[in-house]
């Protein structure tokens, strides 16, 4: 049985002229990852300095695996750019002081930065910038955003499945995981609840794990393997929880939430699951418990 599934995907990679370079730029880079985040599982558990500092030399070097590979073997760097974000991401919130009492503040500092740069990057493959005077598409550039602005209306459907399924999804965690809020009573807490887990968090993180990681590896592997690495990767950067269950739950929580953008194809729809179920689980149960 084994055998015969290897001689399948063997089959799928070949049907999809896949390359060894595809497989070692989800491979090496998704290694590097799971191995920091486990160190950093352990860190966080036991608050040792020394395995802090372990995690961001292998983020390091996963970035440095990134940016290195596509310039010296001339490589494609689509995928390599998504897990080069994570360990970035990484990084912001380890430089964040006193992690164990994350706040809401910080989360809109460590995400803000990620969406101008994904949204840049998102850009140029669809447009291929070119830094040579008068070669900026910005007529382009401006033509997509009146369209998309344009067919605004049409995104509240996909908005609005994405919101239930997220709702019973943070449900589901909050009663497993019994996290502590992130929120604060009254009408300040709610309002910047809702900017940060919704418009700067889940915004950043489906734009990475969904948008980047999954869709180019998608193009590449095929769908099971889009979804099950960037599950895995965004599960795993959930580890600063010291939790196994919250690991497992993240995980299964992002294999969700990526079926569910491969299904429909909206981002919109992946964004509104993402940030109910942040918002339910750090926001609206906690404080109503």
């Amino acid at each position: 049985m084994p055998t015969a599934a290897i001689r399948r995907f063997q089959d799928a990679l070949e049907r999809r002229n896949v390359e060894g370079w595809d497989l070692f730029a989800v491979i090496a880079p998704l290694i590097l990852i799971l191995v920091a985040e486990a160190v950093f599982y352990s860190a966080s558990k036991s608050m040792e300095t020394e395995l802090f500092a372990e995690v961001v030399v292998l983020h390091a070097a996963n970035i440095m695996l990134c940016l290195l590979v596509p310039i010296v073997f001339k490589t494609s760097d689509r995928i390599f750019q998504g897990f080069l974000l994570i360990s970035v991401l990484r990084l912001l919130t380890i430089g964040m002081p006193n992690f164990s009492g994350v706040t809401l503040e910080w989360t809109i500092l460590v995400y803000l930065p990620l969406i101008p740069v994904i949204l840049f990057m998102l850009m140029d493959e669809r447009f291929g910038f070119s830094m040579e005077p008068g070669e900026f598409p910005f007529q382009e550039i401006r033509g997509h955003a009146r369209q998309a602005l344009g067919s605004v209306s049409e995104l509240t459907r996909p908005a609005a499945t994405g919101l239930m399924l997220g709702v019973p999804l943070g449900l589901v965690g909050q009663m497993a995981l019994g996290l502590p809020a992130l929120a604060t009573e009254g009408l300040g807490g709610a309002l910047l609840a809702l900017l940060a887990i919704l418009l700067f968090a889940a915004v950043a993180e489906e734009l990475l794990f969904r948008r980047v990681l999954q869709s180019r590896i998608t193009e590449r592997l095929g769908s099971a393997p889009g979804i099950a690495a960037s599950a895995l990767a965004y599960g795993m950067l959930h580890s600063g929880y010291a939790d196994a269950a919250a690991l497992l739950f993240f995980i299964a929580a992002g294999a969700a939430i990526g079926y569910a953008y491969r299904r429909s194809g909206s981002l919109s729809l992946a964004v509104c699951m993402n940030g109910a179920m942040g918002l339910m689980m750090f926001a609206v149960l906690p404080l109503a418990f």
